[in-house]
């Protein structure tokens, strides 16, 4: 995976997969006693830093949580099964309304339900230009070599100059987030 230069003002980071059509009898009792296996959930989300790699922000599905302090990133809210064509979740960025402190925003796919990326049906991710519609990056989650696992770090966004250019670092680190205690911090490993 290749660096991309985003010649543009708008992205659309975009999370689909299928949903888990006939849940087993195993899949309910699960449910039942509070780990979710009856449909599939993934959750996409990011967080920003500042130039000195400080944690600034963070924008996922949740309410109170679906738009950053300037009001330049905006998700379109929690999906908790798949269902629906297209993408099942958005984050959209605007990067002409992001103040000048911001440096970098890293992208994170965790699955939210008691599953591994194995178990889903179809994940993936794209990154989009609003305007163009040109495709900056469009990868399969389903991995053979982590399929045991349940995060994803996806990317990096990048600030690479004062004129407002931004650059796309993919990542694609898959992770148990089980393990993490702090996902701020934590993802300031990914911000050199």
């Amino acid at each position: 995976m290749e660096t991309s230069h985003l010649n543009t003002e708008q992205i659309i980071i975009g999370l689909s997969w299928d949903p888990l059509v006939k849940p087993q009898l195993t899949d309910k009792i699960f449910t039942i006693f509070g780990q979710n296996k009856e449909s599939f959930d993934l959750d996409l989300s990011c967080y920003i830093y500042g130039k000195d790699n400080s944690f600034l922000d963070y924008v996922s599905g949740m309410p109170g949580e679906m738009i950053d302090k300037s009001g330049s990133i905006r998700h379109s809210g929690d999906d908790r099964d798949g269902a629906g064509p297209d993408d099942d979740e958005q984050i959209k960025i605007d990067f002409i309304g992001l103040p000048e402190d911001v440096q970098n925003i890293i992208i994170v796919v965790e699955v939210a339900s008691a599953h591994a990326f194995k178990d889903i049906f179809t994940p993936s991710a794209r990154i989009v230009d609003v305007q163009a519609s040109t495709l900056f990056f469009n990868e399969n989650l389903k991995d053979e070599h982590n399929s045991d696992t349940s995060a994803c770090v996806l990317g990096r966004l990048e600030r690479t100059s004062e004129n407002g250019d931004w650059t796309l670092h993919p990542i694609k680190s898959f992770l148990n987030h089980e393990y993490v205690e702090d996902w701020s911090e934590f993802l300031t490993e990914f911000l050199s």
